[in-house]
């Protein structure tokens, strides 16, 4: 199986990590902080994740969606307003 996650080295060549990655003597040799990054990428791959900024992008378009639906309503509830006037003039009138 090839190896779709890994790292660059100080040289720039890049260093592909087994599925096993965290008994990788290569993984273990990395900073702390490198190793959340691969952690962060396994669990993506495997999880099938957003990333930040696919969420953030994700919910600025969520949020447009909301407000355009709220922006419909409004107007199809300012449309009807002559019809339950008219109803309501008709009614008056059934009255008499």
């Amino acid at each position: 199986m090839a190896a779709t996650y890994g790292y660059k080295d100080d040289a720039g060549v890049f260093n592909p990590i087994d599925k096993d990655y965290s008994l990788d003597p290569r993984f273990t040799s990395l900073s702390k902080e490198d190793q959340d990054i691969i952690n962060k990428q396994q669990l993506q791959g495997q999880y099938g994740g957003m990333g930040e900024a696919a969420l953030s992008d994700f919910q600025k378009l969520l949020g447009r969606l909301e407000t355009s639906k709220i922006r419909q309503q409004q107007a199809k509830d300012i449309s009807a307003r002559p019809n339950i006037y008219a109803q309501g003039l008709a009614q008056m009138m059934q009255n008499f």
